[in-house]
């Protein structure tokens, strides 16, 4: 799944994270090495933290979302439980940490063209067959 955030220098930044769906919601990870910090160490973290407001692409659709950083360390822990079973040949580096972030998706598969993204010239119904950079 790809995700494109917004940089501080007005260009759009676009990255191919892991994902899992868990209870009507989507969860993107991150892995950070030990010693790294969130939101430090990853472009795409950093750009989230400043703007939660991204573009996921799944399919060929595009969506506008808002990403929330995961802090409830009992959601934070079922959806790693989700990531490793849909991703059991992961390899995670000892004391690592897995940063996670979050956006409803339910209207995502509802096949509905009900979501409109903003573009030069104003707002536009998805999905969407604009690639992401």
């Amino acid at each position: 799944m790809k995700v494109q955030t917004n940089t501080w220098y007005l260009l759009p930044h676009s990255v191919t994270t892991y994902c899992v769906a868990y209870k009507g919601q989507l969860y993107l990870t991150s892995v950070y090495p030990a010693g790294i910090v969130y939101p430090n160490g990853r472009n795409w973290n950093a750009n989230v933290a400043r703007d939660p407001h991204v573009r996921i692409k799944i399919g060929n659709n595009v969506y506008d979302r808002v990403l929330s950083y995961v802090t409830n360390p009992a959601e934070h822990s079922s959806v790693l439980e989700m990531k490793w079973g849909k991703y059991p040949k992961q390899v995670i580096a000892p004391n690592a940490t897995v940063n996670e972030f979050t956006c409803w998706i339910t209207e995502c598969f509802s096949g509905q063209a009900a979501f409109r993204r903003r573009d030069n010239s104003g707002f536009t119904v998805l999905p969407s067959q604009k690639n992401l950079r």
